[in-house]
This record gives C-alpha cells, structure tokens and sequence, in this order.
C-alpha cells in the first residue's frame, strides 16, 4: 500500500501477473495487520443497505476525514488471511494490470 496525494494504491501480484488497485480521493481508511507479507483473499465493494456496509461506517466514523470537500462514493473491503485487513472510503476506483 501507498499513499500518493489523495489517492491510496494497493498493489497486487500473484507469480508474474502485477495488478493495482488506486482508491481515488479516499476520504477516509481503516489498516488493520499490515505486514511484509499479505496474503489477499478478497477485495470487494459493499453496497448500500448492507449489514457489512453498515458495520463498515461505523468502524470509519472512527477514522480521521481526509478530504471533507469530497463526497465519497464507494467503501471497499480488503480481508486478508494472513496481514492486512482495510476498509477504504473513496470518490473512484481504478484497476491497472
């Protein structure tokens, strides 16, 4: 993970293939476990209505606002077996291999 301005980038590789993920303008974030070695199960969006979305806003309404000017549109889940567990509030979402 990296933070470069407002955006939040995760990088993801699995043998020779290389993803990344950039949370565009995260708003806010909750890192949880975050080691040399991650491993990745799951990446998902939540959705509105959810209970995991409700669970979500209450874990990040600990967390400290980023940018209070943006208006957030998606919060992502990252869980993982072994390390890093995030939650990220964002504007946008970018994937790049």
């Amino acid at each position: 993970m990296a933070a470069q301005g407002r955006d939040l980038t995760l990088g993801l590789s699995l043998d020779a293939v290389r993803t990344t993920i950039t949370f565009q303008t995260a708003t806010r974030c909750s890192i949880e476990n975050f080691g040399i070695t991650n491993i990745v199960d799951d990446i998902a969006i939540l959705e509105d209505g959810t209970q995991a979305y409700d669970d979500a806003l209450v874990k990040l309404s600990n967390c400290e606002r980023l940018h209070r000017a943006m208006q957030p549109n998606w919060i992502v889940s990252v869980s993982s077996a072994v390390g890093v567990n995030a939650l990220v509030e964002c504007v946008d979402i970018s994937v790049q291999p």
